[in-house]
């Protein structure tokens, strides 16, 4: 191009795909795209979105479409619904790339016009509807000219499979409008060629990456937004008939109408134009995923909206922004993502990353300038120091967010929320980031002067910082939590603030007073009744704390010195006469007893004793150390002040006296010190169990019962002895017993049978003792008389003593009284006459010595001398107990002598129910339930103590004779079937029962056949199977079992019992079970209860009948009857019975017989059971194999087909009449029946569809097989026609195929064939086409018509952006600043340039000769920048490509021309 030539050289916009292309590169691909449509939805004011991933490939069709090439289209998309109309700003707004009509707006969340277009990572057709209209966006203009089309919903009855996918989510195309608003976003597939981005989409990469990322900050989305107050996702897959919830976040309903009056009130004060707009409220958002609650979380929100600064309202109002700051808390129970650290929020929560964390506990919100892909807040830098957006943002932070911050933490003490919560509201300072810092320090300043620290003084309360006293640690340990509730007590207002909440007071440098020990101290001193009456552990959790700064002199007057003896003294100076001791290792304290308050507590915990024995407290108090020198004499004043020295007795009581671990060190002190011989006289000898103590004295009447040569003594032994004068040391301990030093002072025990001979005082008193006196007294002898030869006193002695147990009593006696005992076998009998227990182990050892004194008794002996004489003598109550005792006690006397038995035999002891006593042989053995039920009422069971409740008539049946069921006769087996005729049906089970018996077959058989002479009246005698013959006594099955049919009668549920010749049943060779019986004669025949005896002979016997053909025929005839009167009545049992019938005919009758009756009985009726659904047919419409078509039901049936397995019996088939398989007419005569029933206009919608299928499939198989049917039967088909009404079926050759697109007004003249005929079936029934019956013109001239109605649908609807906007909006994104300067370097670089310079030419130039008026003032100051490289032709054609550049796809270069070529132009 030479100098001279003319060139154009202007700025031009570049298509509306690239714009769009680079829109894209600002905003990445994944969830922030739902935010942006939830975004637009709140702008809108609606309350609910919804997003609808469709993922179904064929759901719509592909022919009605305004562009076939838009057929791709019509197959998986997303959706994004809200409840809010379209309003005209908005169908212009969104038709206006980087244009948003909200800028203006500061209510608006949406300002830069292009959030909506990051919509084309998913899609290359987005639309939307919305009141009546609806709009196509094709930004390629590859599928629309325009790059867009316009519809009202009139349209989409001309093309009703292109507006088909919108009736979802409550939109329905056929209404008149749709009052909410719907996106569709078709998802761009792989392979798809598209201008606008390479990335493609699946469904499951929505469900992944956009839904699953949008779950992630889902509890978060609802916090700040204005309207917006529910979010569900939905998820509809292949093979579902519809949409499935899968994920929902929401409001929940006990705090929405709350939080939407307080959005309300916030948008009319903004409105109204108020100075301060302060909101708070609470707020429970609830995340279900698959409709199961993940998550519900509430929390306090507090908005703030101030114009009272104005530099705020001044830069507000040029950036058409409002000063707003939203907080939110999250308020307990606290859900696991509550506990995230705060995030910022612009309206929407910012993507999470490290830029958009505050540091902070709480979520902060606020009309932030946010960058123009919301990702990040513009905060303050070097290159941008002018930049209006970032000056914004600090002002928000400078005036709004403190003033935000005190009104949540006000609001949540004024909600009564629990101090915890309000204090994880305070910030942490050292987790707050960089750019928040500031708000520290201007919040708590002001924070720190109001009631905002808890006290649980008094009632519990808010205090202001100068009321506190604040501790300083973050968590209390023991001590100094005890010392906190003390001073509670007392009324000090502590506060115990959280780790946080003190990092805020020193971060503000705040003057308090602490929680120290010096001011416990004074408060305790004041006030010392508040602490003396506290527990020991509380009180030495004070003193730990008292003692943290070791000011030992300050603790004089405080009464919490802790002694041994549990208590706490008062603390004094040293000074003082009154002394506590501290131990020492040396001398155990345990020699002290009574002394322990002069003692220091030794088992303090380790930090209190050190600090109270040290040096430094013992010189400052009156803590001293215990000496050897004290010992002795303590001990001695102890001892004397238990028990006196002048006391003359020799022993005294223990109680009230020292413990025994005492008298142990005593002893203990007293042996390692050799001062045995300074205590006697003194009372130290413990004893009885240290219930005494004995005075230490010489030799004198002192028995020692502890000596380790002799058995033990026992303490009635012992105080038997004492009662004679005797002093007896009994249970002393170890260091008495063992110690050999005691054997100077008193006698052992081993001496004890002399002094029983020369103590009269002891043998006057035996007649005076217990019986546990008695048995320990002989547990003590007979140890002591086991080597000891015994005189002839002592025998006397021992012979006077009552030493031996009386039989059955508590009492002992002496030998002199009773001499028998009892034999060793017998236990608990009761006996008249007394007699002596069998000896145990210590008896048998003293008898041994007196031998000749005493007599063993054998259990004959004893029944014979003792037991019978006495039964004649007491009667039968006697009688009674001694027969239970045997009875109880049989295993203990096995065998039982033969005289006791026979003995027994002949006693009427056993009684009856009328109240007499009978003898074994004449009652039955009561545990038998046949014999209950035969002879229940009568007088033959043992009744009283022998009863079968009380278990003895087992027991009685192995000593004594009862009778068995073989003794029952004839006449009481008469007698027993009159009583069942009678009405007692149980007896006549119970004798069927009896009769029915394997065990018992002969025994029946000869009972049966034996006479019974006239006890009833005949003149000859007659057996008793003739007389049952004649009696009504046989059991029938009163009640059907639950298998058989309800409907139908039970003959047998008439009457109990009937006449054996009435009576059927089976014998149990038969096979047959009693419900198959009840199957076959149910409503025809008395069943007999069981339903079977076991042979012919018992049938016979009896007068029984089986079942008989006619019966059954009957039984089948009753039931069809039934099913034909009552068939909606009929259950599932009815069917299980007709196929249990239908399979057991065969085994009653011959096969001809059979076939006769069933003829005779039935004719050509429906009488053969199908199944529960079908009910009965005739054999005419039933074959054992039918034509290969999919279902003929309810025309006709197939036994191999139907599975009718109660029907595949080759032997049932034939007495049915069943036909092999059918013929080919059959088929015929079933299509002539559907046309018949069906032209009536009677059928029902689910018979339509029935009949049309079985239809469909008759005409299938005939054009499959048409090789093999005759022409004559193919002409008299009949198939279906189309019909909206009901089903038609007309001739083949009366209708036609219809295989071409065609006018309405072209057909209505003809039958068109049903579209379930396929073309392949027309064909080979020779059915006409109707391409055929039209000419080729008219058809093409119906065609292009049609194209043309296609063409002129719709109107224009696109996006579209001038130049001039475009301009500005770069312009607002790129800050007036330094930045400038660096764009023109990195384009210099770009270029190659080594050399730049950049001049600020201050300068007028002349404006006479320029190219106009308007270029004039461009003649002024100006900036000039200078390189060393010319232009390219491509720099040339990328500096006027706005938007685009050069550079775009030159991959070292680090940026594009576009954005630093057009700064330039500022």
């Amino acid at each position: 191009m030479s100098d001279a030539e003319d060139w154009d050289f202007y700025l031009t916009s570049p298509p509306l795909w690239k714009q769009i292309e680079v829109i894209l590169e600002k905003y990445p691909d994944g969830g922030q795209i739902l935010k942006e449509l939830v975004q637009n939805a709140d702008d809108a004011g609606a309350t609910e979105v919804q997003f609808l991933l469709d993922s179904r490939p064929d759901a719509y069709g592909r022919d009605t479409l305004i562009n076939r090439e838009m057929a791709h289209f019509q197959g998986p998309a997303l959706y994004a619904q809200n409840n809010a109309v379209f309003q005209p700003s908005d169908w212009k707004s969104i038709q206006k790339l980087y244009q948003s009509e909200k800028k203006k707006d500061p209510m608006k969340v949406g300002r830069f016009g292009i959030g909506f277009n990051s919509v084309y990572h998913l899609t290359d057709l987005p639309s939307v509807v919305s009141g009546n209209k609806i709009g196509f966006i094709d930004p390629q203009k590859k599928y629309l000219k325009d790059g867009g089309k316009g519809c009202t919903f009139s349209d989409a009855a001309t093309h009703v499979d292109q507006f088909a996918p919108y009736n979802v989510l409550g939109c329905n195309m056929t209404a008149p409008s749709y009052e909410a608003t719907l996106f569709r976003f078709p998802l761009r597939r792989d392979g798809d060629a598209s201008l606008l981005s390479k990335s493609f989409h699946s469904p499951e990469t929505i469900r992944s990456i956009l839904f699953d990322s949008f779950k992630e900050d889902a509890h978060l989305v609802l916090l700040f937004l204005k309207s917006v107050a529910s979010i569900k996702l939905w998820d509809w897959r292949p093979g579902s008939e519809s949409p499935v919830e899968i994920f929902s976040v929401c409001i929940d309903e006990q705090t929405r109408q709350d939080v939407l009056n307080a959005r309300k009130r916030i948008n009319v004060s903004v409105n109204s134009g108020e100075v301060l707009v302060e909101e708070a409220f609470q707020a429970v958002v609830t995340c279900r995923d698959d409709s199961q609650v993940i998550s519900s979380q509430k929390w306090l929100i507090a908005h703030h909206i101030s114009k009272e600064h104005s530099d705020v309202v001044e830069l507000g109002e040029e950036l058409h922004q409002l000063p707003w700051i939203g907080i939110a808390l999250s308020l307990p129970p606290l859900t696991a993502q509550a506990a995230d650290p705060g995030r910022m929020f612009c309206f929407l929560p910012l993507p999470p990353s490290e830029d958009s964390q505050t540091g902070l506990p709480v979520h902060v919100h606020g009309s932030f300038s946010v960058a123009d892909n919301r990702r990040s807040l513009k905060w303050p830098a070097k290159d941008s120091p002018t930049d209006k957006a970032v000056k914004w943002n600090s002002l928000l932070l400078e005036h709004l967010v403190g003033p935000a911050y005190e009104a949540l933490i006000s609001k949540a003490i004024c909600l009564s929320l629990d101090h915890c919560t309000v204090y994880r509201a305070w910030p942490e300072p050292s987790d707050v980031k960089v750019h928040w810092k500031d708000v520290l320090n201007r919040f708590l300043p002001t924070l720190l002067r109001k009631e905002v620290f808890w006290t649980d003084c008094g009632n519990g309360s808010w205090i202001s910082l100068a009321e506190a006293v604040v501790n300083e640690s973050s968590e209390l340990n023991a001590d100094e939590r005890v010392a906190y509730e003390e001073m509670m007590r007392i009324r000090e207002p502590v506060v115990l603030p959280p780790r946080n909440v003190l990092a805020c007071l020193y971060r503000a440098k705040a003057c308090y007073k602490s929680f120290n020990s010096d001011l416990l101290r004074s408060l305790l001193k004041k006030s010392s009744h508040n602490y003396v009456d506290l527990s020991r552990e509380r009180k030495l959790s004070l003193l730990a704390f008292v003692l943290k700064d070791e000011d030992y002199a300050d603790l004089v007057g405080l009464f919490l010195l802790p002694v041994n003896d549990e208590s706490f003294v008062e603390f004094e100076l040293s000074t003082s006469p009154k002394k506590v001791f501290i131990e020492n290792k040396e001398i155990p304290l345990s020699l002290f007893p009574g002394m322990e308050n002069i003692f220091l507590h030794c088992a303090l915990r380790g930090d209190l004793f050190s600090k109270l024995t040290s040096h430094q407290c013992r010189k400052a108090l009156s803590l001293v150390k215990l000496e050897h020198r004290h010992v002795l004499s303590l001990l001695k004043r102890i001892l004397t002040s238990y028990w006196p020295l002048q006391e003359k007795k020799s022993t005294l009581p223990w109680s009230y006296q020292p413990s025994r671990q005492w008298m142990q060190d005593v002893w203990g002190w007293l042996g390692a010190h050799n001062k045995y011989d300074e205590f006697v006289g003194y009372f130290v000898l413990p004893c009885d169990n240290f219930t005494s103590v004995a005075k230490l004295v010489r030799k004198g009447n002192v028995i020692f019962a502890g000596h380790v040569s002799a058995s033990p003594m026992s303490r009635n032994v012992a105080s038997t002895f004492r009662s004679a004068g005797c002093v007896v040391l009994q249970d002393c301990p170890d260091y008495i017993s063992s110690n050999y030093e005691l054997t100077k002072y008193v006698w052992t025990q081993d001496k004890v049978l002399h002094c029983i001979c020369q103590v009269p005082l002891l043998v006057s008193s035996f007649h005076n003792w217990t019986a546990i006196q008695s048995q320990e007294v002989l547990s003590f002898l007979s140890c002591v008389i086991r080597n000891v030869s015994l005189t002839s006193a002592m025998e006397s002695a021992l012979l006077s003593m009552p030493l031996f147990r009386l039989y059955n009593s508590p009492d002992y006696s002496s030998l002199q009284m009773f001499r028998e005992s009892v034999p060793e076998s017998v236990k608990n009998l009761s006996l008249m006459r007394p007699l002596l227990s069998f000896p145990n182990h210590e008896e048998s050892t003293v008898l041994r010595n007196l031998s000749s004194f005493h007599r063993q008794l054998s259990f004959e002996e004893m029944f014979t001398e003792f037991v019978f004489p006495d039964m004649e003598t007491y009667g039968m109550d006697y009688i009674i107990s001694v027969v239970k005792y045997l009875l109880d006690n049989l295993d203990n006397h096995h065998p039982l002598p033969d005289v006791v038995r026979k003995r027994l035999n002949k006693l009427s002891f056993i009684p009856v129910a009328d109240g007499t006593i009978k003898k074994p042989s004449e009652l039955f053995v009561p545990s038998s339930p046949l014999v209950l039920k035969l002879f229940r009422d009568k007088p033959v069971f043992p009744e009283g103590p022998f009863a079968l409740s009380k278990n003895y008539g087992r027991l009685l049946s192995r000593i004594v004779c009862f009778r068995s069921l073989e003794s029952i006769s004839g006449l009481e087996i008469v007698e027993i079937a009159r009583e069942a005729s009678a009405g007692d049906a149980e007896k006549g089970e119970a004798l069927l029962s009896l009769f029915v018996c394997k065990d018992r077959t002969l025994w029946v058989r000869k009972r049966l056949s034996e006479p019974v002479f006239s006890a009833f009246g005949k003149a000859n005698s007659s057996t008793v199977a003739e007389l049952l013959e004649g009696i009504k006594w046989c059991p029938v099955e009163f009640s059907a079992s639950c298998y058989y049919p309800s409907t139908l009668p039970w003959k047998s549920g008439c009457c109990t019992t009937a006449l054996p010749s009435k009576t059927v049943c089976a014998l149990t060779s038969s096979g047959l079970s009693l419900e198959k019986l009840s199957f076959l004669v149910g409503s025809t025949e008395f069943i007999l209860k069981g339903g079977f005896v076991q042979d012919e002979i018992l049938l016979n016997l009896l007068a029984l009948r089986q079942v008989t053909l006619d019966s059954v025929l009957e039984h089948w005839l009753k039931a069809m009857e039934k099913y034909k009167s009552e068939k909606e009545s009929c259950g599932v049992q009815f069917g299980q019975m007709m196929r249990t019938l239908l399979s057991l005919l065969p085994q009653y009758c011959s096969l001809a017989s059979l076939e006769d009756a069933i003829t005779r009985q039935f004719s050509d009726s429906d009488f053969i059971w199908i199944s529960d659904d079908v009910g009965f047919v005739s054999a005419n419409r039933l074959a054992v194999s039918c034509f290969d078509i999919r279902s003929l039901k309810p025309w006709l049936f197939s036994i191999c087909q139907g599975g009718y397995s109660h029907l595949s019996s080759p032997k049932i088939q034939s007495a049915l009449g069943i036909k092999s398989e059918f013929s080919q007419s059959v088929l015929l005569n079933v299509l002539a029946e559907i046309k018949i029933y069906h032209d009536e206009g009677k059928a029902l919608a689910e018979e339509v569809a029935r009949d049309l299928a079985v239809a469909v499939g008759i005409v299938d198989w005939f054009a499959k097989n048409a090789d093999k049917v005759s022409a004559t039967l193919l002409g008299k088909i009949l198939v279906p026609v189309k019909n909206l009404l009901n089903l038609r079926l007309l001739p083949c050759a009366d209708v036609i195929y219809f295989d071409t697109e065609s006018n309405n007004s072209d057909v209505t003249d003809c039958n068109l064939i049903h579209g379930s005929i396929t073309r392949e079936t027309a064909l080979k029934l020779r059915i006409p086409f109707l391409s055929s019956r039209l000419a080729l013109s008219e058809y093409k001239d119906t065609k292009r018509c049609l194209d043309d109605h296609t063409v002129e649908f719709g109107e224009e609807f696109g996006q579209q952006e001038p130049l001039a906007r475009r301009l500005a909006n770069i312009i607002g994104a790129y800050p007036w600043g330094v930045q400038i300067l660096k764009e023109l370097v990195q384009n210099a670089d770009d270029a190659g340039a080594s050399v730049l310079h950049i001049v600020y030419d201050k300068r007028n130039h002349p404006t006479r000769t320029v190219f106009g008026d308007g270029w004039k003032h461009l003649q002024g100051p100006a900036l000039l920048v200078y390189n060393d490289r010319p232009f390219s032709e491509d720099d040339l054609l990328g500096i006027q490509n706005l938007g685009l550049g050069s550079k775009r796809t030159m991959l070292p270069k680090p940026v594009n021309l576009e954005l630093g070529s057009t700064l330039f132009t500022i």
